[in-house]
């Protein structure tokens, strides 16, 4: 007696991933949504700048060391949060 044999194609993939995708999220907690009042604007490089007194220099530094940012097309933009625990996580290593 012979077998068929099932070879799968693209769309075959794609649709037991989507498959997957979708139940891993339904299995996920909801993300509560953030009220006006949590949301934590964001910094230009020119007002981080001018907040912690440094050079672009300094500042350029810092993200190559791993200062979290985010870019716009041209534009970047930071979370004081996240330079504030990033400056205290890297307190004692030189970091300038």
């Amino acid at each position: 007696m012979m077998e068929n044999i099932f070879i799968p194609v693209e769309a075959d993939f794609r649709k037991w991933i989507r498959e997957e995708l979708n139940s891993f999220l339904l299995k996920l907690p909801q993300n509560k949504q953030l009220s006006e009042g949590d949301k934590e604007p964001l910094l230009s490089r020119e007002e981080v700048i001018k907040m912690f007194k440094i050079s672009f220099m300094t500042l350029n530094a810092w993200m190559n060391k791993g200062l979290p940012h985010y870019r716009q097309s041209r534009r970047v933009f930071f979370l004081k949060s996240e330079i504030m625990n990033f400056l205290k996580v890297n307190k004692k290593k030189t970091i300038f």
